[in-house]
């Protein structure tokens, strides 16, 4: 009785073992097989989390499964030696990756994979799993934020997970690392990262360079505006400086006038003959420092101009001026002839 129960136990145990050696081959799995190293990037683009993944083998294997989440789309795929078809193998994020001809030391595979992301307004929380197929040597993992990111917590390892790992910037990213040794096949290893965008707003570098910018424009402009101030200032003090005595006293009338008066109050105010007032105006006006502006037939009205040139051109003038000179000569000659 007792070697018939023996026999029954040996015949299960047989049954079992063939069992189990039929689904390991099915998978590929070699026991002795091990992965060298087990490497993800990532990075975060326009919603989509771009990750290449990097697996290096130390045997012959001719299969190759495991789970990556969120459920990629295989973009890509290479192997250093020999030959890999890589396919989706169902709706959970399984990937399947069929070998060939590959060598006694192994190989490297390579994925390219994208996963939709869904993120909303403010902060974004990002979770990746991926299984080990085989022992690892090695695990590295990194994830790549994107430009204006900053982690969202205070420390920032409160935002990552494992909290271990270490947080470096490019200058334009900030980038997460992770490393991990010694793993057991079938762990699933889960990198996770929280981060808000900063809004959009100009450098600081920007701001301190146009700082300067603007105090030395507004210093030019100011400078213009003092010497074009102090060039007409000039201009008048020079102007008055060489008057004659009888030409200061017109101009003495002119600014008592607020710079402008009919002639024959220049006449009646100097007690200058309308010959002797007529040759002064004509001599101050081709000097630039008044106008004669004509009022009606025989009157002048004059205008002090102190600091500018005159408008007369050489060889002639403009029919208003010739007319003014005519109307001036013609008074002075009437004010000679009654003298």
């Amino acid at each position: 009785m007792s070697l018939i129960l023996i026999m029954k136990l040996l015949k299960g145990t047989l049954i079992l073992l063939a069992l189990s050696i039929f689904i390991l081959g099915s998978v590929g799995y070699t026991e002795a097989a091990e992965l060298v190293f087990y490497g993800v990037d990532s990075k975060i683009e326009n919603s989509t989390l771009k990750t290449s993944l990097t697996i290096t083998i130390d045997e012959q294997i001719n299969k190759l499964f495991f789970y990556v989440t969120p459920i990629p789309e295989i973009r890509k795929f290479s192997i250093t030696s020999g030959d890999v078809s890589c396919k989706s193998a169902d709706t959970r994020g399984g990937i399947s990756c069929d070998i060939s001809n590959l060598n006694e030391s192994g190989g490297t595979i390579s994925l390219d994979l994208d996963s939709r992301l869904k993120l909303g307004e403010g902060k974004a929380d990002i979770t990746s799993s991926y299984e080990i197929p085989f022992n690892a040597r090695s695990v590295y993992s990194s994830l790549r934020l994107p430009p204006r990111a900053v982690l969202s917590e205070d420390p920032p390892q409160n935002s990552i997970s494992p909290r271990n790992g270490e947080v470096k910037t490019d200058g334009k990213h900030i980038i997460v690392f992770w490393t991990k040794g010694n793993i057991t096949a079938g762990d699933v290893l889960t990198f996770s990262a929280s981060y808000s965008l900063l809004e959009q707003r100009e450098s600081p570098i920007n701001t301190l360079l146009l700082v300067p910018i603007v105090v030395i424009l507004t210093a030019f402009v100011w400078l213009v505006i003092r010497h074009k101030r102090t060039t007409k200032t000039i201009g008048q003090t020079a102007a008055v400086s060489v008057l004659s005595k009888d030409e200061k006293t017109l101009f003495d009338i002119l600014k008592a006038h607020d710079n402008k008066v009919n002639q024959k109050i220049l006449v009646r105010e100097s007690n200058f003959s309308k010959a002797k007032v007529s040759r002064l105006i004509k001599e101050l006006r081709d000097r630039g420092v008044i106008e004669i502006e004509a009022i009606s037939g025989r009157e002048n009205r004059i205008l002090l101009k102190l600091g500018q040139t005159s408008n007369k051109k050489e060889g002639g003038g403009s029919a208003e001026t010739n007319k003014q000179e005519t109307d001036t000569s013609s008074s002075t000659q009437n004010t000679n002839g009654k003298v």
